[in-house]
Order: structure tokens, then C-alpha cells, then sequence
């Protein structure tokens, strides 16, 4: 008799929500911003099914700062774009790191460069597309031997907010 109980995977040696995992790097002042100590920083395994958790992690983020359900769809909507985008021109691990402010969220996500590989090339213009529209300011970087996005992303002010 099955007691409708799945066994869990084994537990991955990738580190989630390491502090000192992550990149070194510092966002220009130009942005606003700076991700130094975010709010909340995870790594995960670059593997296609764990975009979804990317995404519903800075979704919450922008949950909880009043962002409307459209709103929440464009951020998953880019961060899916970036974590996939990571994963054909990075390596290894993906970093997500998310900065809260009022009605705002600064997004980094980074992984290293998979040899010389750029934020050139026409596999990458969905993210660029839905970057450009989704983000109020936004970077294509090359930090040393990592491609990071970093973005910031404010909610569409609602009627009563004035």
C-alpha cells in the first residue's frame, strides 16, 4: 500500500542562500543601487527545471512589495528569460541576489562566462526585449569572469497610491 509519499532526491552539493558565495562584484552608482548585501541571495544549479525557482523567489520579493499580479508576471516572465539566458552562454552555478526597496526590487543574477562568451548573439534577444520593457534601468555586465544582469524593477503605482 502506497502512502502517496514521494522520497526526496538526494540533497545537491550546490549551496542555496550563501552569503559568502557571492560575487564580489559591485553594481555602478549609475543604477542606484548596489547588491552587496541583498535581501535574499541564492545559488542554484544551472538545470532548466529550477528557473521556476528563481523565478517564484523574486516574485515573492515583489509580492511583498505591493507589486499587481501583471506586474508579477513580467518579473517572472525576465527572470526566466535571464536564468535561461545563463545557462546556454554561463557555467556552473547561478547566483540570484534581490535588493528590496519601497515599491522596488534591484535584481542581480550572474553565472561565469562560458569562455568568451558576451551578452552578444540572437539567442539573447527575448531577454533583451523583455529586459528593456520590463526593467526601469538595467546592465548587461561582463564583472571579470562572470555575466551578471543586473536590473531594477518598480511595480506600476496603483490608483490609491497618490
Amino acid at each position: 500500500m502506497s502512502s502517496g509519499h514521494r522520497e526526496r532526491p538526494a540533497a545537491r552539493d550546490t549551496p542555496v542562500g550563501n552569503p559568502a558565495a557571492a560575487p564580489t562584484a559591485t553594481v555602478p552608482a549609475g543604477l542606484g543601487h548596489g547588491l552587496e548585501a541583498p535581501d535574499v541571495f541564492a545559488t542554484l544549479a544551472p538545470e532548466a527545471r529550477l528557473a521556476r525557482v528563481a523565478r517564484n523567489v523574486v516574485a515573492t520579493c515583489a509580492a511583498l512589495e505591493g507589486f499587481s499580479i501583471d506586474d508579477l508576471g513580467d518579473v517572472r516572465l525576465l527572470v526566466d528569460a535571464t536564468f535561461h539566458a545563463l545557462t546556454q552562454i554561463g557555467v556552473g552555478p547561478i547566483d540570484v541576489s534581490v535588493a528590496v526597496s519601497d515599491g522596488g526590487l534591484a535584481v542581480e543574477m550572474s553565472a561565469r562566462r562560458r569562455g568568451t562568451r558576451t551578452w552578444h548573439g540572437p539567442e539573447l534577444g527575448m531577454l533583451v526585449a523583455t529586459a528593456t520593457v520590463v526593467t526601469s534601468d538595467r546592465e548587461f555586465a561582463v564583472v571579470g569572469d562572470r555575466l551578471a544582469l543586473r536590473s531594477v524593477v518598480h511595480r506600476t503605482p496603483f490608483d490609491d497610491d497618490a
